[in-house]
């Protein structure tokens, strides 16, 4: 008997192809390009006034360095702000390193804001948001 050893033939079903993608991906991190959380870019804003848009946040902390991203997050049901957020600044500005080390604290709206550096999801807990 000839024990030929052969692969067997790719799958038709997107589902299966998708699987076997992710199984070829896995552990293949040199192409990833870092995250702004890795890059310590990105900063948690926690305590915002319900009124703080994406706008208020970006012009805001845009005096710490270029502001690339900033988001305010909303419950998807009421439509409203959770009441943090997330900024992000240009690589290499060190805004989020400017924004920590900022000698008053924040405030937005009349209102003073909690800032961490913000961490992976799945990262360290009680560490920043992200």
């Amino acid at each position: 008997m000839n024990a030929k050893h052969q692969q067997p033939p790719p799958s038709n079903n997107p589902s299966q192809q998708q699987q076997q993608q992710h199984a070829n991906n896995a552990g293949n991190n040199s192409n990833q390009t870092p995250s702004p959380e890795s890059l310590q870019n990105k900063i948690f804003v926690g305590g915002l006034h319900l009124g703080v848009d994406r706008e208020a946040l970006k012009t805001y902390f845009s005096q710490f360095g270029c502001v690339v991203d900033a988001i305010v997050m909303v419950d998807p049901i009421h439509r409203r702000s959770r009441g943090f957020g997330f900024v992000t600044f240009e690589d290499g500005s060190m805004g989020a390193q400017r924004a920590m080390a900022h000698n008053t604290p924040h405030k937005l709206l009349d209102k003073f804001v909690e800032i961490k550096l913000a961490t992976p999801k799945g990262g360290d807990p009680g560490v920043g948001g992200g």
